[in-house]
């Protein structure tokens, strides 16, 4: 008796894995969807509250502050923790907009380096592997 109820607690148990990984498949690109539709919704709900100067200076801050936290990690000069991360990359950024005489709250530039994070904007774009017309074929 005790083994046939453990052969149903088990085939109970592969079941709902089953169910969980194939309920994964299906909601996890739609969870992904809809933070692109938010993310995207806040940028723009961002844009609308500065002036175009500031906001392409706020964009640059941003993607230079991901990136310098991005690097600081790699180097092991602070640890890969979410939020130190982002207090590194807000106070980069911070210094690069004072250095171009730009003054913002830290929530503002806090939500654009999140942007500029989920959106992948701080990534560099691979090598162009398109050849210009004239150079010479080897």
């Amino acid at each position: 008796m005790d083994n046939n109820l453990n052969q149903a607690v088990f085939a109970a148990m592969v079941a709902m894995v089953g169910v969980l990984v194939t309920l994964i498949r299906v909601v996890g690109p739609v969870i992904d969807q809809i933070v692109e539709l938010w993310v995207r919704k806040q940028l723009v709900q961002l844009d609308n509250r500065l002036p175009e100067s500031w906001r392409g200076a706020l964009r640059e801050a941003a993607i230079f502050g991901a990136q310098a936290a991005e690097q600081a990690g790699l180097a092991r000069l602070i640890t890969n923790s979410a939020t130190c991360k982002k207090q590194y990359a807000v106070a980069a950024a911070e210094r690069w907009l004072q250095a171009q005489g730009y003054a913002i709250d830290m929530h503002t530039l806090g939500d654009a380096i999140e942007q500029v994070i989920l959106l992948g904007l701080h990534i560099p774009p691979p090598p162009s592997r398109v050849r210009s017309i004239s150079q010479p074929v080897l």
